[in-house]
Order: structure tokens, then C-alpha cells, then sequence
């Protein structure tokens, strides 16, 4: 958007980081016992930018100045992960930024469950949210 790229028909942003410069509620609540910890992700931090980068819209997309004009959403966050309430924030500032979002809160689910096809059949509903946001976004001639 900012630097003209191409356009992007949507956006699916399943259990995403959105704010490497804040500890969310959720980095406590769900950063041990859930398979994703808050030390783990630390540590992908470490490797993804300095701390004094952390901040920047583009490490950051939630600490953005506006978000508007961002390509529609559909932000899936999970009960038990860590990144729960960044993703849930991220969710709300879309939609405050008049971008149409559909934000599904995975009530039971842990950060890696969902995509675990064949291994947790709970996360089979979302999945099926997020490709039909899919052909939404692409149009009526994708099949289902």
C-alpha cells in the first residue's frame, strides 16, 4: 500500500505477531504449557530485528499510523497462544480503520493447532472460514 506494490485481494492472518514492541496479556496467560512460548518467541524476535526496530510499522503492523486502505481481513487468533491478544488487537484496529475484517476468536485452540490437518480435526471449521475468505477475495470462479 505504501509503496505502491501490487494490488492484494486480502489479507488471511492466521494466529498472527503483530507488535514486537509490547508484552501483551496474553505473553503471560498463554507463554508456557501451550506448545508456543512467550521464551520461544523472544528468541524468533532476537533473529527477526534489533529491539530498536521492533517498533517499525513493518516488524510491527499494528503500531502502523493508519491502517487504512489495507486490503480486506480474516484474522483467526487462537484461545491458548501467546499472540492471542496482539492478533485480536490487530483485529480491532482494521476494522476501526474502516477495513472489512471478519475476526474469528479459535475458542480451545493453541497457535499451531489449526493448520495440524489430518492430526486435530478441530481445527477443521477454521480452515474452511479461511478458504472460503479466500474465494471471496479472488472471486465466485475459484471452486469450493
Amino acid at each position: 500500500r505504501d509503496t505502491g506494490g501490487p494490488a492484494i485481494a486480502g489479507q488471511v492472518l492466521l494466529t498472527p505477531v503483530t507488535d514486537g514492541g509490547e508484552v501483551h496479556p496474553s505473553h503471560q496467560e498463554n507463554g508456557d504449557g501451550y506448545g508456543l512460548t512467550a521464551a520461544v518467541m523472544r528468541w524468533f524476535w532476537d533473529h527477526y530485528c534489533d529491539p530498536a526496530d521492533r517498533s517499525d510499522p513493518r516488524a510491527s503492523p499494528l503500531r502502523a499510523a493508519s491502517l487504512s486502505g489495507l486490503p480486506p481481513a480474516i484474522v483467526v487468533t487462537a484461545q491458548f497462544d501467546p499472540l492471542r491478544d496482539e492478533g485480536d488487537a490487530y483485529a480491532r484496529a482494521l476494522a476501526a480503520a474502516g477495513v472489512p475484517v471478519q475476526h474469528i476468536q479459535a475458542k480451545g485452540q493453541v497457535h499451531t493447532s489449526i493448520p495440524a490437518v489430518d492430526m486435530l480435526v478441530t481445527g477443521a471449521p477454521f480452515r474452511a472460514d479461511m478458504a472460503a475468505a479466500i474465494r471471496g477475495f479472488v472471486g465466485a470462479g475459484v471452486p469450493a
